[in-house]
């Protein structure tokens, strides 16, 4: 042990540089205590883990909800806006401009809504309770967090934005601080204006920091899960700061004008009540003569909701048009409301009601209260059922897949698993069910699922051949770093694209780069360097490539303009491909190499009933380079390595300032080889070990050796994949016995097997760019190459073995064809674990001739012999080792065994297990081609990746709002429907029970509003377009898989009744334009609607559908790459529209079968009987109003019906007070105006609302 004492500067330096890797985590320091002596010990450095951090884990959503209502709002405001001065300048400006100051008070309450108010307002409050942090990177590399103050003219907006919530609480207290509505409420936002400017000013909220460890034991297997500190960004008591500054101005404002008022500073005269159409802003704070509130000019009324047009106004409240008087250029004139009872003379009210025809003989009061009876449990059984679909929508509404299930039964991991296996195996396979135990996986040996995601360590390298596209490579060029170019795995063999100037290391791969490299765009420098970013080039290689290319070139003037051409590439990308293709370059193949690890990025999605589709993560690895284990370097060094050669200082070196073009006068390799700059720069020893020594030999020189991937053969996957799903199949689908059968030889098992040719030799290594082992070895094959490079010593290969591969290898055998195959020869292929694998064989066999009859088994066998032709005759897989006789002076030899040498019968079990890790990514295979020969082996096993799934991929927040919007709903119902059935117990029946038949209609679009009932109308029939499919453990657990039953019949009924919310949407939005007619079709359409929907759902329910297909780009060639390999659609966005397009379908055509039918008959007038009605509360009460509630030519309406068109009414002393939840105005008619219905009044009217304004 070397210990210093030394006190020097130099070596304190030193010292305090291990200490500061130390205290940062990258070092580690132990005491190694013994009997004689204890030593405190200091590791070697380990550098940082890099991560890539995780976007997914940022919430936006929620911000991205509230960002879309205030564009919304905005929107509205600036539209009607637009249109106030449209109309305005319509009218030659005959309007009062004071109402254009109060345009955000007015408009927000009549066009926009208290809920959307609220929520801007609250936009506003939470950044002005979040820290204003900026980003910033210094000169010197250094990154921090600085916090800035807002803009003043930042802060005045936000300020004024948080006035919106006073906006709402002023609107929603208009009916009960009149008469001081309008002095207070200016009063009240100012003061709030006011008071957020002088926080934000004086003590705007700085981010806070907390660092501390707070850690669980997940296992002792797993570790450690931490918290290491919190950020705290925003401030939940600076929120409630600005809150009660909103509530707090409002009160204040309020006691302050009431005071002064009532101290005599104001006198407040009487005010005739404006027209029932108005609301209560446009009552409070539209200017308007003293006591005359009739006139109304075009800009007071848009802004009020009504749009003129000639003698008509629409009014958006209540979705209705109407004649109006006019007065002046576009001024209206709309009578007050006064709420008189005027009875009308018999003869008067009898023309009345032939007017109306409406017939002369009301239903009897026994007739009124029955109906209205069954109109009270319709009303309780309305509401019953809205629970029940909102107790169900709680488990469908889980996620926005409106997946059930997907969390707690570990579905992302069982499908993420499913997907990484699937894309080893399976070719692209489109629209397919995977409702089968055949799609399934084995639990754990343990018995229980996967917790985690496993995918192949080798993937990225497997696939690059086939995402190599010429557009990707062309794409991938031009976005990548420059200076990772000479990075590309690739040997040179041309550098220009008319294969003129040369470049290979060696005469003999010269030959075979115009032998077998010409269609091979990656052997080209002009293809890779002529889509390069020559600026950072410049800075990384422009010296070397300028002394190891270009300065040859330069010397001919064809050089020189070649030099020129690829350095100023104009060419589009398509235009690059088709120029490559021109030259006969049809791919881009770069070369094997263990120098880096390539990073993948793949996913797939999900896709549900609206047709968004949700990537979910399968693979996620970064690009990291491994350098100094790059024993692949032996064979071919990347270009990189040849440009620092040509750089370096010592003139005296093989390469330095040397050409790398075979033609030049300067070619560094006229009087050297490759192999000897590689001794020179130490990649390789010298001399050579007696391994090194042989391969060269036998394959050739180092340094111009190609190593080429080689991919799985088509038939070798179909084998496998035939054999795996069918086994899955069986242990899944059959009975108790089978899996019991599996569990009770259910192993996982390691073997290290090898051929008969090497029990009699010592063996002395298996990696073929390794030199010898430090001693020989002979019970088991020493560890063949790998992509994880190194050289270790003493390293066996291994055979992690599963019982349901062990059972296909079996099925594989041609022994399997013998009756009494000898099991013990091939058990002692590995001498260790002979009775381990004599035992799996037995168990396997008889597995194998129980649970497959005959004739799969004969089936299986003649694939088997093709897949195994295939691979013994064309891949020519073999398995390599250096060896040599049991004796020292013996020579090395570099053994080859083909897997499927007849020779090696016994070896042939162990061979399908090797080609079984080939296809599940465990392994791979690769030609090593040299001016020699070559050979094609398999590399060492390389376990998977393991990885949590991220739980923060699935999307719940859509699916969260959606609830709380049902939830909403159904309390609103509820709340609605508890007030009717109040009015009917309290009224004794004598309610229009029919009108309760509307409750989701006319409630619907009065207390719930369009959009809502619209998401809700949509959400169910999202429901009926997805898919049901579980992920299920039947018999004894031991394969899962998924199952796709039908829906419930009740989740289907209730979800098909559902969709009447858009049936009626639809109706009431276009009634402005069918007007007599929308009556008749509410009730048709959306029983039609339902039962369609219903049917269609029962006789082909929703199914789900699997698509496997990779689609992949690459960001940066041999390096990275991205790919998204496959769908789910658990939801059918056909069968979504085709929902929509059957409620659309049906309200057209009860529309034109309604209209049909009553143009044949007398045609009814659209009378409006009254503006308290909404527009559908008129299309469907209209009729029994008429027939049943008129006396003395005065109409009523039942105070259950008004509770549903939003007219709340109480009896107080003699009075009747109505609140108009529309126009949120509070109308009184008095005593003596309710004397005046007379005294002959029927019994059902006496407690009704007479529909007078």
């Amino acid at each position: 042990m070397i210990t210093s004492s030394s006190t020097s500067s130099s070596w304190s330096f030193i010292g305090w540089m291990t200490m500061f890797d130390w205290a940062n985590g990258q070092r580690e320091v132990y005491s190694f205590q013994g009997d004689l002596n204890t030593y405190v010990l200091m590791s070697r450095p380990n550098p940082p883990l890099q991560l890539t951090a995780n976007a997914g884990e940022f919430p936006h959503s929620a911000c991205a909800y509230f960002w879309v209502v205030c564009s919304y709002i905005s929107v509205v405001l600036l539209g009607v806006i637009g249109l106030v001065l449209v109309y305005s300048a319509w009218s030659g400006f005959h309007i009062d401009g004071r109402n254009l100051f109060r345009v955000n008070r007015v408009v927000g309450g009549c066009w926009v809504g208290r809920p959307f108010l609220c929520l801007r307002g609250l936009t506003a409050i939470l950044v002005l309770s979040t820290s204003n942090v900026d980003f910033t990177s210094t000169g010197g590399g250094l990154s921090h967090f600085s916090f800035s103050r807002r803009p003043l003219w930042q802060t005045l907006v936000l300020a004024g934005e948080v006035s919106w919530i006073t906006y709402v609480l002023n609107d929603i207290l208009l009916p009960w601080t009149r008469p001081f509505s309008s002095q207070y409420s200016y009063l009240s936002s100012l003061l709030t204006w006011v008071s957020a400017i002088y926080i934000e000013s004086a003590s705007p909220y700085m981010a806070q920091a907390t660092v501390s460890t707070n850690c669980s034991i997940v296992s002792f297997m797993r570790g450690l899960e931490c918290t290491s500190g919190d950020i705290r960004i925003g401030s939940l008591q600076r929120t409630g700061v600005l809150l009660l500054i909103v509530g707090t101005s409002t009160v204040v404002s309020y006691v302050g004008v009431a005071l002064a008022s009532k101290l005599g500073a104001a006198r407040h005269t009487y005010q005739v009540p404006p027209n029932v159409l108005l609301a209560s802003t446009s009552e409070a704070f539209l200017a308007h003569p003293v006591n005359n509130f009739s006139s109304l000019d075009a800009a007071a009324c848009v802004m009020s909701g009504i749009l003129p047009y000639g003698n008509s106004l629409f009014d958006i409240k209540i979705w209705v048009t109407f004649q109006a008087k006019l007065i002046g250029p576009l001024t209206y004139c709309l009578l007050p409301a006064s709420l008189d009872i005027r009875p009308l003379e018999p003869g008067e009210a009898k023309r009345r009601r032939r007017a109306f025809h409406t017939p002369t003989q009301p239903k009897s009061p026994f007739n009124i209260r029955t109906v209205g009876l069954l109109g009270l449990f319709y009303m309780v059984g309305a509401v019953g059922l809205s629970f029940i679909f909102l107790s169900i929508s709680r488990t469908t509404l889980e996620n926005d897949f409106v997946w059930v299930g997907f969390k707690q039964a570990k579905v992302q991991v069982f499908l993420s698993n499913w997907f990484n296996l699937n894309l080893q195996m399976a070719s692209p396979t489109l629209n397919f069910q995977v409702n089968s135990g055949g799609y399934g996986d084995y639990a754990t040996t343990n018995n229980s699922t996967k917790l985690n995601v496993l995918s192949s360590a080798l993937y990225a390298i497997a696939i690059q051949d086939e995402v190599n596209t010429l557009a990707n490579v062309v794409r991938g060029l031009r976005q990548m770093d420059s200076c990772l170019l000479p990075w590309i795995a690739t040997a040179y063999c041309f550098a220009d694209l008319g294969r003129v100037y040369e470049m290979a290391h060696s005469a003999t791969r010269q030959v075979r780069c115009h032998q077998k490299q010409v269609s091979n765009g990656a052997v080209y420098l002009e293809t890779v360097f002529g889509n390069a970013h020559w600026v950072p080039l410049n800075e990384c290689w422009g010296a070397a490539l300028d002394v190891g290319v270009f300065s040859s070139l330069r010397m001919t003037n064809d050089g020189a303009t070649w030099v020129q051409s690829i350095k100023s590439n104009g060419r589009s990308e398509s235009d690059e491909v088709q120029w490559w293709q021109r030259h006969n370059i049809t791919r881009f193949t770069t070369q094997w190499q263990n120098y880096k690890h390539l990073g993948m990025t793949e996913s797939f999605f999900v896709s549900n009933a609206i047709g968004l589709q949700y990537p979910l993560t399968l693979k996620k690895t970064k690009t990291s380079f491994h350098i100094p284990a790059a024993t692949a370097f032996k064979m071919n060094w990347s270009f990189a390595n040849d440009l620092t050669g040509v750089l370096m200082a010592n003139g005296s070196s093989i390469l330095a300032g040397k050409s790398l073009l075979r033609q030049s006068a300067t070619y560094a390799f006229v009087n050297s080889t490759m192999e000897s700059a590689m001794v020179e720069q130490e990649t390789l020893p010298s001399p050579l070990d007696p391994a090194l020594t042989q391969f060269e030999r036998d394959i050739g020189p180092f340094g111009v050796v190609d190593m080429a991937r080689v991919a799985c053969p088509q038939l070798l996957l179909d084998y496998y994949r035939s054999l795996y799903r069918t086994l899955l199949g069986k242990v899944s689908s059959g009975d108790d016995a089978i899996q019991s059968a599996f569990w009770t030889m259910y192993t996982y098992s390691m073997y290290s097997a090898s051929p008969a040719r090497w029990d009699t030799k010592r063996l002395w290594g298996g990696d073929i760019n390794c030199g010898v082992n430090y001693g020989g070895w002979a019970t088991a094959p020493f560890q063949y190459f790998s992509s994880n490079g190194i050289c270790g010593n003493f390293l066996t290969d291994y055979q992690g073995v599963a019982t349901a591969n062990s059972i296909m290898a079996t099925m594989s055998m041609a022994s399997l064809a013998m009756e009494f195959p000898d099991l013990h020869r091939i058990g002692n292929r590995d001498s260790v674990n002979s009775d381990t694998i004599v035992q799996a064989l037995n168990a396997s066999l008889v597995f194998a001739m129980m649970y497959y009859t005959p004739a799969e088994l004969a089936q299986q066998r003649s694939n088997a012999q093709v897949v195994q032709v295939h691979i013994r005759d064309v891949v020519q897989l073999e398995l390599v080792q250096y060896m040599s006789d049991d004796d020292d002076a013996a020579p090395m030899e570099l053994s080859r065994v083909n897997v499927f040498d007849p020779t090696e019968p016994n070896f042939e079990y162990f061979a399908w297990l090797y080609l079984f890790d080939w296809v599940e990514g465990k392994r791979e295979v690769v030609t090593f081609q040299g001016d020699v020969g070559q050979v094609t082996t398999i590399s060492t096993v390389q376990n998977y990746i393991e990885r949590p799934v991220d739980a923060q991929e699935v999307p719940v927040n859509a699916s969260l709002y959606f609830m709380l919007l049902i939830q909403y709903i159904t309390v609103v119902l509820c709340g609605v429907g508890c007030l009717v059935c109040v009015y009917i117990v309290t009224n004794r029946g004598y309610i229009e029970g029919v009108n309760m038949m509307s409750f989701s209609l006319v409630a619907g679009h009065v207390w719930i509003g369009r959009p809502f009932m619209l998401l809700r109308g949509l959400t169910a029939i999202c429901f009926l377009s997805t898919a049901k499919l579980n992920l299920v453990r039947p018999h004894d657990g031991l394969v899962s898989f998924f199952d796709s039953p039908d829906r419930s019949w009740l989740m289907t009924l209730l979800s098909s009744g559902e969709m009447a919310w858009l049936v009626n949407v639809i109706h009431d939005t276009f009634s402005v334009l069918t007007k007599q007619y929308t009556a008749g079709c509410f009730s048709k359409s959306a029983l039609i609607v339902c039962v369609s929907a219903a049917m269609w759902s029962f006789a082909a329910p929703t199914k789900h559908s699997v698509s496997i297909s990779r689609n992949c780009h690459v960001p940066a060639v041999d390096f990275e790459v991205e790919c998204v390999s496959g769908v789910v659609q658990i939801g059918d966005f056909g069968r979504f529209c085709g929902l929509i397009g059957l409620a659309f379908g049906t309200c057209l055509g009860t529309y034109a079968v309604e209209r049909h039918r009553l143009s044949k008959l007398q045609q009814p007038t659209s009378h409006w009987l009254s503006f308290f009605l909404y527009s559908a509360a008129k299309h469907k009460f209209e009729r029994t109003i008429q027939r049943n509630w008129e006396h003395d030519g005065v109409y009523y309406l039942d105070k259950a019906s008004a509770a549903l068109t939003g007219v709340l009414s109480v009896e107080y002393r003699g009075a009747l007070y109505i609140l108009d939840i529309k126009t949120w105005r509070v109308y009184v008619i008095s005593p003596d105006q309710l004397a005046a219905r007379g005294v002959n009044l029927p019994p059902h009217l006496q407690h009704a609302i007479p529909l007078v304004e």
